[in-house]
């Protein structure tokens, strides 16, 4: 079994492309745990809802590139499309994006191991740290949190009513639960 580290987002039709993505990850990674989920913007001047995030963690029998493969299936079957309107702009509309963060103590160039964004996106340090405060940076041998700035981690906003663990268990999952996300699942509108 490898120790992983997988970034969620989405910022349509959230808590049912969450509960999916948790749902169906769980079926890859056994002794999960999961960071609260937190409220970022789209980012590069990209126009759009605001995402919610987190990450999650746990052990896999997946070598990586099945690994890979698992989560763009799953992000497929939520409709994951790169929306760009007549005019060219790139609207950052994503029902569900996966990546994966680490994977074990593995580096490479492709996939990209440890993701960049490991330093580079509050949104990702922060859960990352809450699930662990000693996260040690594949590669670098120095914790994640002597590697980035932690100003500013602290104005996240988080989701309270929304757990992750909950989502993933049997009797989770109503589309339409969250203010805001609509009744039909992304899929739904494409």
């Amino acid at each position: 079994m490898t120790k992983v580290y997988i970034a969620l987002g989405t910022n349509m039709n959230r808590v049912a492309s969450l509960s999916h993505a948790v749902r169906r990850l769980g079926e890859a990674i056994k002794d999960a745990k999961y960071s609260r989920v937190y409220l970022s913007q789209p980012r590069n001047n990209a126009r759009g809802p605001e995402f919610f995030n987190a990450v999650m963690s746990g052990d896999t029998g997946l070598q990586l590139m099945e690994l890979r493969d698992f989560t763009k299936t799953v992000e497929a079957e939520m409709g994951r499309q790169n929306w760009i309107s007549p005019a060219g702009e790139t609207f950052s509309l994503r029902c569900l994006d996966l990546d994966i963060l680490t994977y074990g103590d593995t580096v490479s160039q492709n996939p990209e191991l440890p993701r960049s964004d490991l330093i580079k996106y509050p949104f990702v340090i922060r859960p990352v740290l809450e699930l662990s405060p000693d996260f040690i940076m594949p590669g670098r041998g120095a914790y994640l949190r002597d590697l980035v700035s932690l100003e500013g981690m602290e104005i996240l906003d988080t989701v309270p009513e929304l757990d992750l663990a909950a989502l993933a268990g049997p009797a989770s999952g109503r589309i339409g639960d969250f203010p805001g996300d609509g009744g039909v699942p992304c899929r739904a509108r494409l």
